[in-house]
């Protein structure tokens, strides 16, 4: 059975991850949180509270992600037309 603490583990690993653009770090915890989705553990409530605000914290730190992604998308399509356009 999964703990709180593990799942509260497991969101700690993934924002370290993602903030050091660690890609196997980040497959090896999708496998884990995978797992932890099959076995329908349920979080007991007084621990919800930390693992919500994990959740928020990461939703943040994807959201600031998908912005720096798409900046960086739009700048790379610049760069590949300027060249071009003169």
């Amino acid at each position: 059975m999964v703990t709180e603490q593990a799942v509260v583990d497991v969101l700690d690993e993934t924002i370290q991850a993602l903030t050091h653009l660690d890609f196997n770090k980040l497959e090896t915890l999708e496998q884990r949180i995978s797992a932890f989705a099959r076995s329908g553990a349920r979080c007991n409530e007084n621990s919800l509270e930390l693992i919500l605000a994990k959740k928020r914290l990461l939703e943040l730190i994807l959201q600031n992600c998908e912005a720096n992604l798409n900046t960086l998308n739009r700048l790379h399509g610049r760069n590949t037309r300027d060249p071009w356009a003169h």
